[in-house]
């Protein structure tokens, strides 16, 4: 459900203030610049209670991919992008494309154009909507791009070369039909991760377009139009024109659809990022904010957070802990996150360590159910601050351990996960936590001796849990 601004209810909030309870869009927001050794810092200030804010996450200013399709077919139309395909298909009316130098200028072509769709891709996925720029296509980089896809078309030829000799054509050909089904998911992780080897992981694809769910049979029949209307429209030009001219028309044709194509499933990428584990960065994100829909229904407003909100407002911060404790210890719990997170944050400002350190059990489980990774490492932070001794379940670790690599260090997550596996050895999570640990040494780390004795600790002392065929398939890749 879209959170809207408080001062322009037809604008979604990209910021909620965690004190005033205030949601603003970016026009509303105060910045403020610090600098922490050679790195600038910019923070977002509430407008109202001038205190840092938290950004809600790109999700809610995403707009459906099927909601803004002409701004797909419009994203190449920009005179940047219309020069570069023009210089490019300007090259081949000079050279015939039957020639030797003319195979070169369209090798060096499709290298560019890709170069720049993976760029695009990228910079879209992350939340950026308007087109990079050129200067990040140098023509080495392109080429090896171009093997690397290269590399993926023959890497999956081989098992369809090999089920047509064994098993015959009826299987081959349903195999083939899978693969180019799945080719939209092979290209996103290939250019999301730039690992040939981790793209062409059947399980690694084939996960993505099963979150992505139905959006990704939706992108796939757009794909399939985009990729068929270049051949479709150049067949319609060959009687008419010269073969140079074809030439100069096939590359920017090609290269046209190859962009709306590429940011096409960037934005898919970036509309499902929660459902497929990508992180959106908030520096990043510039993404055009979803349209109010009419008539839509307001959510009833929680008295209890009308009453905790105008305490704060009116800066009676001791009588809003009051009010909180009061009902927590009446409900047995907080009946809502928004209310345990202004509890937290009540406690942390007011000094209450100790009161703040046993309400972060619930506060971190809350977080980690809602996805609020940030805001969980921070009140796990400021729990271990106020008491040392603060130990959370398996559960809470293994998600702060997993986050703090992502976000914070690597080192500081195999703590955090070594934690969790001296203080609940026998929590059903252990299997789990020893493969993250695992897979945080090898891939962050690179210890990988001591990421393989890991992970074969895990096949020998739970060989029949659920996550030892994972750990089989990870050890196969290493």
């Amino acid at each position: 459900m879209t959170t809207y601004c408080l001062h322009h209810p037809q604008e979604p909030a990209h910021w909620s203030c965690p004190f005033c309870n205030g949601d603003f869009c970016n026009a509303c927001v105060k910045t403020s610049t610090y600098r922490t050794y050679t790195v600038d810092h910019q923070s977002h200030l509430c407008p109202r209670c001038n205190r840092e804010m938290d950004w809600v996450g790109a999700q809610n200013a995403i707009v459906p991919y099927w909601e803004r399709l002409p701004h797909f077919f419009l994203y190449p139309l920009t005179p940047q992008i219309l020069f570069f395909l023009g210089i490019l298909g300007c090259l081949h009316l000079f050279f015939p494309g039957d020639s030797i130098p003319g195979g070169l200028v369209s090798l060096v072509s499709y290298a560019l154009i890709l170069r720049y769709a993976y760029l695009t891709l990228v910079t879209t996925s992350r939340g950026d909507l308007s087109p990079p720029p050129m200067g990040d296509i140098p023509l080495g980089g392109s080429i090896i791009i171009v093997m690397k896809q290269t590399l993926v078309v023959f890497v999956l030829a081989f098992p369809f070369a090999l089920v047509l000799a064994t098993l015959g054509q009826t299987i081959a050909y349903a195999l083939l039909f899978l693969l180019i089904l799945c080719a939209p998911a092979i290209i996103i992780l290939l250019v999301t991760s730039n690992r040939v080897f981790h793209a062409v992981n059947p399980n690694a694809f084939i996960r993505l377009a099963t979150r992505i769910g139905k959006g990704y049979l939706g992108m796939f029949g757009l794909l399939a139009i985009l990729w068929g209307a270049p051949a479709l429209l150049v067949s319609h030009l060959v009687p008419h024109v010269s073969p140079n001219t074809l030439g100069f028309l096939t590359c920017v044709i090609s290269g046209y659809y190859t962009l709306v194509s590429y940011h096409l499933m960037g934005y898919v990428t970036l509309q499902y990022h929660e459902a497929i584990g990508y992180h959106v960065e908030q520096e990043n994100f510039t993404a055009a904010p979803k349209p109010v829909k009419p008539g839509k229904a307001e959510p009833a407003e929680d008295p209890h957070l009308k009453k905790v909100t105008f305490l704060l407002r009116e800066g009676q911060l001791e009588d809003a802990l009051a009010y909180l404790g009061d009902l927590k210890q009446k409900e047995g719990k907080l009946p809502t996150p928004e209310l345990s997170e202004k509890y937290f944050a009540l406690l942390k400002m007011l000094g209450h360590t100790e009161d703040m350190a046993a309400h972060g059990h619930t506060h971190l489980a809350e977080l980690i159910a809602q996805g609020k990774k940030g805001e969980a490492l921070t009140a796990y932070a400021d729990c271990m601050e106020s008491d040392p001794a603060f130990a959370p379940s398996a559960h809470i670790l293994y998600h702060i351990g997993m986050w703090t690599s992502d976000r914070v260090s690597p080192e500081q997550a195999i703590a955090i996960l070594q934690k969790a596996i001296r203080n609940h050895p026998d929590d059903p999570l252990i299997p789990a936590i020893w493969f993250r640990a695992a897979r945080i040494l090898n891939d962050r780390l690179h210890q990988h001796d001591k990421a393989f004795k890991l992970l074969h600790g895990i096949l020998k002392k739970f060989p029949e849990h659920e996550i030892a065929p994972q750990v089989r398939n990870y050890l196969s890749v290493m």
